[in-house]
């Protein structure tokens, strides 16, 4: 089951790299919600069997695990605010930033680097 979900984790992975170059940008941002919600249905708090479990704990990956979170450095490692269940299982806490961290790095980048471009667009580029 663990070699079956690699597998499917990386095939996935590698095919969004052509869709997203080869079509829409749509397909890939709504495939990454719907993986989203999968991934969250693991939070309701009702008994799941561990195939179910294992199921859902694929879409894992699509949360951007691989982003660093800022805010871990400006959040003390020591204090714990106390979430449900579910949540605590899973390894989450309460706090905010420690859950959207990856979410707030990406969009500053892409925040960062829209303004970066605009700025850079009103010079004029000499023609050699």
């Amino acid at each position: 089951m663990e070699n079956a979900a690699n597998v499917f984790k990386w095939t996935s992975i590698s095919s969004f790299w052509l869709i997203a170059l080869l079509s829409n940008l749509y397909v890939v941002v709504n495939t990454i919600d719907l993986t989203s919600f999968l991934y969250y249905l693991l939070f309701i708090n009702v008994r799941m069997p561990q195939n179910v479990v294992s199921f859902f704990n694929i879409f894992k990956n699509f949360q951007f695990p691989f982003i660093p979170n800022v805010f871990t450095y400006m959040i003390s490692s020591g204090y714990v605010q106390q979430a449900p269940e579910k949540f605590m299982d899973m390894q989450n806490d309460a706090y905010f930033l420690n859950s959207a961290g990856q979410s707030i790095t990406i969009i500053s980048t892409f925040l960062i680097l829209y303004a970066s471009i605009k700025i850079l667009s009103r010079f004029a580029i000499p023609k050699v």
